[in-house]
């Protein structure tokens, strides 16, 4: 599936690309913004006293060979910040922020033992953000289309909590929190919109390679959890001086 739209985008991209600019965009430093998508992909294994067990964010308690946070979509919502300098027609590059609001689950099982039921609930806040450092690459000047490649930087938070309610309503509360971070490479195509030689919208997807290789919660839990994935963002840039490319 997400190769079949990163095709469909690649191919719709390519046949704008043969439209130029009606105002050749500035060269010179730039500042901007966007909202964005990430369809994380958000599997791996944890390796607790030395077993291995599956990871899927969209597990839930009752999967017994698969750990997760019971994500009912694995879709991060954001907005990205952005400078970024145009050294000529052809090549420029960006330095960006992501921010994903924060993700948040909960999951809960009823279990029988010693001939009562018990009630046990989770909950869970995950937390994403990162660093984008991405060169961009206009094959043909002014023509609007370009490729992108670069470094992504990402930090995580996560929180868990867990409420175990006995037979009688007792319960008994527990909670813990993480940071974990990951380097991955980010790979896509976009196509800038102009609108003014200073202002121009754009649109561009991209896939990140990046897995967290942590330990999280304990010194003898490995989380080894894929954290990039495919996205898609749409926003603007304005270039704050220089001159116009050519």
């Amino acid at each position: 599936m997400k190769t079949a739209i990163s095709l469909v985008m690649v191919s719709t991209l390519l046949s704008w690309s043969s439209v130029g600019f009606a105002a050749a965009p500035k060269e010179g430093f730039f500042i901007g913004g966007a909202g964005n998508l990430l369809l994380i992909n958000g599997t791996g294994e944890i390796s607790l006293y030395g077993e291995s067990i599956d990871f899927d964010l969209s597990s839930d308690l009752r999967d017994v060979d698969e750990l997760g946070f019971n994500w009912s979509s694995k879709v991060l919502f954001g907005i990205k910040p952005l400078v970024g300098y145009r050294f000529n027609p052809n090549f420029a590059t960006i330095a960006s922020y992501n921010f994903y609001w924060k993700k948040s689950s909960d999951d809960s099982e009823r279990f029988y033992e010693d001939f009562e039921w018990w009630t046990y609930e989770e909950k869970y806040e995950w937390s994403q953000s990162s660093i984008e450092l991405l060169a961009l690459i206009y094959p043909q000047a002014n023509s609007g289309f370009f490729l992108m490649a670069g470094l992504e930087f990402i930090s995580i938070n996560i929180d868990v909590s867990a409420t175990l309610t006995d037979p009688y309503g007792d319960r008994y509360y527990e909670s813990d929190d993480d940071d974990a971070s990951a380097t991955g490479i980010v790979l896509g195509v976009g196509y800038e919109f102009p609108h003014s030689g200073k202002l121009n919208y754009y649109f561009a997807g991209q896939y990140s390679f990046a897995k967290v290789d942590d330990k999280l919660f304990a010194s003898n839990s490995d989380w080894e959890v894929d954290v990039g994935g495919f996205g898609v963002q749409f926003g603007l840039r304005y270039c704050v001086g220089g001159k116009e490319s050519r």
